[in-house]
């Protein structure tokens, strides 16, 4: 639910997917209805886009850390990668369409994205377990994803680059 009318009668709906621009429509409320208003990207709709799966791992430290992977078509073994780190770090990452994601993976790399501590939506514990751990355990949590990407055999271990802004940017 995007926003609603003053009484709610009408809302502004989303749906979203994670390979394609979200399907925005107006629900009706007294009607029960869902009227289709656009969607910001229709071309897309016409390309196989690249699927987000989640994961989740346990950092070195024993914290259960969860994110996302996607898949280029070229396979899951052996691939190159880029760890994709969101801003914040109060943020997260979360399965909706990102256009990097699917330029990176149409490019052929397997893409990686990692709700390190201090990442949104996992409760405040998890949140405030980042407090003063800037470059030392969320950055363990990005390199614990690298070697679990290695160890499932996706990621190329010669071959993993890391990118990103805001958080991600002061991560790369």
């Amino acid at each position: 639910i995007y926003d609603s009318s003053d009484g709610d009668a009408y809302w502004l709906v989303a749906y979203t997917s994670d390979v394609h621009e979200p399907d925005y429509y107006v629900y009706d409320m007294a009607a029960r209805e869902a009227t289709f208003l656009y969607n910001p990207q229709p071309a897309l709709l016409e390309h196989s886009l690249y699927s987000a799966e989640p994961f989740s791992y346990t950092a070195t430290d024993g914290l259960k850390i969860e994110g996302y992977v996607t898949f280029p078509s070229q396979g899951r073994e052996n691939l190159p990668a880029v760890v994709l780190v969101h801003g914040g770090p109060w943020a997260r990452d979360t399965w909706e369409y990102d256009y990097e994601v699917q330029f990176l993976a149409d490019r052929g790399y397997l893409v990686i994205r990692v709700n390190y501590r201090s990442s949104t939506g996992y409760g405040k514990d998890f949140m405030l377990a980042g407090d003063k751990e800037w470059g030392r355990a969320m950055h363990q949590d990005i390199l614990d994803a690298v070697d679990w990407a290695v160890d499932c055999g996706w990621a190329d271990p010669e071959r993993i680059g890391v990118y990103g802004a805001s958080y991600g940017g002061y991560e790369a």
